[in-house]
């Protein structure tokens, strides 16, 4: 098939979503340490070494940024020093901790409601964390990118 049989709104599209992908892939930022490949979550935190901050994204995997605690730092706070909130402007957030009880382990996944418009979670989610704690950012499922991306390939 030659250039002139492949209709110009096809091109259009296409032309549309390298752009599109390109923005957003450079809008990812240089300044986190890539920590895998996508769909594969970092190991759990160090218990005695402050938290981890995972940065998920569809095209470039995963991100993470370790931190230390200060003994007042919440999940506003990791959100902010991790850059999470200038990457994302609508995310899910969830903090993932190890809890031990009668000397056997299990996970608690605790989900954190971050506001875009305001930017902000509510004082009952933002949580105090502790160490070995991860907090798991991902793009919201409804974030507007997302949604021009997913319309564009014909998903």
């Amino acid at each position: 098939m030659n250039r002139q049989q492949i209709p110009s709104a096809t091109l259009s599209c296409h032309a549309l979503l390298c752009l599109l992908a390109g923005v957003f892939i450079s809008l990812s930022g240089c300044s986190t340490l890539s920590l895998g490949s996508p769909g594969k979550p970092i190991a759990p935190g160090d218990a005695t070494g402050g938290y981890t901050v995972e940065m998920h994204s569809s095209f470039s995997g995963i991100k993470g940024y370790k931190g230390s605690l200060d003994g007042n730092t919440t999940v506003s706070d990791a959100l902010m020093a991790s850059g999470a909130t200038k990457k994302y402007r609508s995310m899910e957030v969830e903090v993932r901790r190890v809890v031990k009880k009668n000397g056997a382990s299990r996970g608690l996944v605790m989900p954190v409601r971050y506001e875009p418009k305001t930017r902000n979670i509510p004082p009952e989610q933002d949580y105090a964390l502790k160490n070995g704690d991860r907090v798991v950012v991902k793009p919201a499922s409804g974030s507007s990118v997302l949604k021009v991306l997913s319309s564009l390939s014909g998903g």
